[in-house]
């Protein structure tokens, strides 16, 4: 059963996203702020990582969602190794990121959200995960979603086969959830870090 405060919750916080587009000017200086913390955070994970990140997974926006197909294609672009994946979503099972490029065919998946056509599925790295709200609490990253629990159940299916890639969350500086609000629950799995347009950190 669905909590009904939660979903109002999650229903301001996608008409607080959508209503940034209103000004043109200062959402494309904020969106292009949250690109450059992308690149940042990816130089900074590769500087320390002990393996080479060749696969990122990321989002088809929808609703307000900011766009960073665009960056992650320059930053694919300058390793021939490196690959992009977005999400194929079936309802009730644990996503798989299939491979993307600008020239592969689309289809509409679950909830008419765009996926790859039957390309290969690919073993991310890295996963950027779209928020509609975040929170930070106990030194950890949390993030609300639409409610589907699809990232939480796929993050679960990674850690049982330790295999769990590198999540890092996408959202605005306004969609911080206070914990007043909003405290995540057991089946909630915390984030690696967050970005938003004036942030770019990994948790502790």
């Amino acid at each position: 059963m669905k909590n009904p405060s939660i979903e109002l919750i999650r229903k301001d916080f996608i008409e607080k996203r959508l209503d940034l587009q209103t000004d043109q000017a200062n959402y494309l200086l904020s969106i292009d702020s949250l690109n450059k913390n992308i690149l940042f955070l990816l130089q900074e994970i590769e500087k320390t990582a002990t393996k080479q990140l060749l696969h990122v997974g990321f989002y088809w926006p929808i609703r307000g969602e900011p766009s960073i197909t665009k960056t992650l294609l320059e930053w694919r672009n300058q390793n021939p190794s490196r690959k992009l994946a977005l999400p194929v979503c079936k309802e009730g099972q644990v996503l798989t990121f299939h491979e993307w490029d600008p020239t592969f065919a689309m289809r509409k998946g679950f909830a008419n959200i765009s996926e790859p056509d039957e390309t290969s599925i690919l073993d991310v790295d890295l996963i950027f995960i779209p928020c509609i709200g975040w929170q930070k609490s106990a030194n950890q990253v949390w993030r609300l979603g639409y409610g589907g629990g699809f990232y939480d159940r796929t993050i679960q299916s990674w850690e049982k086969i330790g295999r769990r890639p590198i999540c890092i969350g996408i959202g605005f500086e306004c969609s911080q959830v206070p914990s007043s609000k909003w405290i995540p629950l057991e089946h909630d799995h915390p984030l690696d870090g967050l970005l938003t347009e004036s942030n770019h950190q990994l948790t502790p």
